[in-house]
């Protein structure tokens, strides 16, 4: 039976580790009778071109016309082929009813779970290096405000539109952080649990790499005035910022120690209430579609976690305004 894959993600739960692997894998992966497209293949070794499409409405059933004799046609060489992109998560209930055009072939949806406690941070982190301006404590509180209608915290809103919409495809849920528990790689897991292949790479280094707590604090900033600007925050500005730290070692290094000064530690639970219900409620509706859960709970274990993040309140001091202010004068000059 010929396979179509969509991994859908999401975000933070390695989702570019396993692209980048499939596309570096690529020629072994065709010899296996596995096509990882390089049509719609962009940013990040990702399909996200392919999602971007078919959220174009004027477009879409050309698209997805187009997506079905592509299928046809690869489907004569190969037995499997894959897309992914995190951005997956985005599409309406309309445009994924839209994938049961694609005739004769399982469909197989993957996705990852990832602890809130893990989680939160690292979402965070990923929304500001692509411009938002928003706190921990805010970001935090604009998610736990409303956490049942929450598409980070809440997976069975993500899960219930792709099973509800594409009613015969194959759930496959992977605990992504029972395979770090259990020190299992998690692009050779995905190899072998989705693609049925025995592999095993040398390890990469991460992808997509979290950042320091003050280069978060500086990028927040710089996003912030960037906008008072009408300049709007993206990963270009971050992109510009770490690109070019040669030029404003000095100042990065003030800053750096005087940002021990200014550290808030924030602590996360994964047995608050919240996240509790939602990780009882997708065992209770998808428990027999992760590969991987625990006997009786969807986590190996549960835990808390502390981060410390810097407090706004380290651009009072005039050394650090001015400092933040060369760092600007010098990005702007590279315009």
């Amino acid at each position: 039976m010929r396979k179509l894959v969509f991994h859908i993600g999401p975000h933070k739960t390695a989702s570019s580790y396993i692209q980048k692997s499939l596309s570096d894998n690529f020629e072994f992966l065709r010899s296996k009778g596995v096509l990882y497209p390089k049509r719609w293949r962009d940013f990040l070794w990702g399909h996200h071109s392919l999602v971007t499409d078919i959220m174009n409405f004027e477009n879409r059933n050309e698209v997805v016309s187009d997506l079905v004799d592509f299928l046809n046609e690869e489907f004569k060489q190969f037995n499997t082929v894959v897309f992914s992109s995190e951005n997956f998560e985005y599409w309406t209930a309309e445009q994924i009813q839209s994938l049961n055009a694609v005739n004769n072939m399982e469909i197989e949806i993957v996705y990852y779970v990832r602890k809130h406690s893990g989680l939160a941070f690292s979402a965070w982190q990923e929304n500001i290096k692509h411009g938002s301006t928003k706190s921990f404590s805010e970001f935090l509180f604009k998610h736990f405000s409303q956490p049942f209608t929450s598409t980070l915290f809440n997976y069975l809103l993500v899960l219930k539109k792709f099973s509800d919409n594409l009613p015969n495809a194959k759930l496959n849920i992977v605990v992504y952080d029972n395979l770090l528990k259990e020190k299992i790689d998690i692009a050779e897991h995905f190899f072998s649990n989705v693609l049925d292949i025995n592999f095993s790479q040398n390890r990469m280094d991460k992808v997509n790499t979290a950042l320091s707590s003050i280069d978060i604090e500086i990028i927040r900033v710089l996003n912030a005035t960037y906008g008072f600007r009408g300049i709007k925050g993206s990963d270009y500005i971050r992109n510009k910022f770490i690109k070019n730290k040669s030029l404003y070692k000095e100042e990065l290094s003030i800053l750096k120690i005087s940002s021990s000064d200014f550290v808030e530690e924030i602590s996360f639970n994964d047995n608050m209430f919240v996240s509790n219900t939602i990780y009882k409620n997708l065992m209770e509706k998808f428990s027999e579609y992760c590969v991987n859960s625990a006997e009786e709970a969807l986590f190996i274990e549960n835990g808390a976690k502390e981060y410390n993040v810097i407090s706004s309140d380290i651009w009072l001091v005039s050394k650090n305004k001015y400092c933040l202010d060369k760092i600007v004068s010098i990005l702007d000059s590279l315009d």
